[in-house]
């Protein structure tokens, strides 16, 4: 487990390159920190990295949010935050998405 400690947002593209170098083999990655604490900005620049153009932004009220990169890359972005229990991460099917292959975000 690779742990990154960013302490301005100059060192984002830096932290996002370094996170994506160590994801060949291990695309899901959970992200933990304080509300706004930038989890969702990091996610931003790293999915900028891996090629999705367009609006990217927190999951907050649809739980998942889909990005697709310009390479037909597949990002899932989670937002957990409201999941109570295990039986609501099985009933929005979050082991299609984990055995995807696909990048997901947490």
């Amino acid at each position: 487990m690779s742990t990154f400690h960013i302490n301005n947002l100059s060192e984002l593209p830096t932290v996002a390159k370094a996170i994506i170098d160590l994801s060949k083999e291990k695309k899901i990655i959970a992200f933990y920190g304080a509300m706004g604490a930038g989890k969702t900005t990091l996610i931003k620049e790293i999915s900028k990295q891996l090629g999705v153009k367009g609006v990217t932004g927190s999951p907050t009220f649809s739980l998942i949010n889909e990005y697709h990169s310009t390479d037909g890359t597949i990002i899932y972005h989670f937002d957990f935050y409201r999941i109570k229990n295990i039986n609501e991460a099985y009933d929005i099917g979050y082991e299609d998405y984990f055995y995807s292959n696909n990048y997901c975000f947490i």
